[in-house]
């Protein structure tokens, strides 16, 4: 009747451990669709080193709202700061090669009203000051931009002169 038996008290524990190249893991990782990528990032801080970058091949800015006469303006000083803190994050040279694709539109916002003190363009000349570092970049989209306007034209030239246009 008092017989016992020896049982362990949890399943033993199986650990392997896959070691591959980071070349081979970023290769697996490009197949991985955004969120499946998105959870690989939050699993290591090796595999979030390796993946992250990959989660910036297409950036969108969105900063400005648009008045009556489509003219840009930047109706709060937040989205200004804000904005500046994603170019400089996105422009890092740990990101800046991955990025493939990069928007600049507005943001319909009913309601927004003009705030004199913020200039229109602060955003997209800094936006503009970092394309260089976006050494990758494939496609380039403005919508209610003036690109007659200087930054624009030194720009261009500068990327016409890397090869970038052809």
């Amino acid at each position: 009747m008092g017989q016992s038996i020896n049982r362990p008290s949890r399943a033993p524990s199986i650990t392997t451990q896959v070691c591959l190249a980071p070349e081979l893991w970023l290769a697996i990782f490009e197949h991985l669709p955004f969120r499946t990528l998105h959870d690989v990032t939050l699993t290591c801080q090796s595999f979030r080193y390796l993946a992250q970058p990959l989660l910036f091949h297409s950036l969108t800015f969105c900063p400005y709202s648009l008045d009556t006469d489509n003219k840009r303006f930047i109706p709060r000083i937040e989205t200004v700061e804000r904005t500046k803190q994603r170019i400089q994050f996105c422009s890092s040279a740990r990101i800046a090669h991955a990025v493939r694709e990069c928007k600049f539109y507005p943001r319909y916002i009913v309601g927004a009203v003009l705030n004199p003190e913020i200039a229109h363009n602060v955003l997209l000349d800094i936006l503009l000051d970092t394309l260089p570092l976006f050494v990758n970049i494939q496609s380039l989209s403005f919508m209610f931009v003036d690109l007659k306007s200087v930054p624009v034209t030194e720009t261009a030239a500068r990327y016409e002169a890397l090869g970038a246009f052809s």
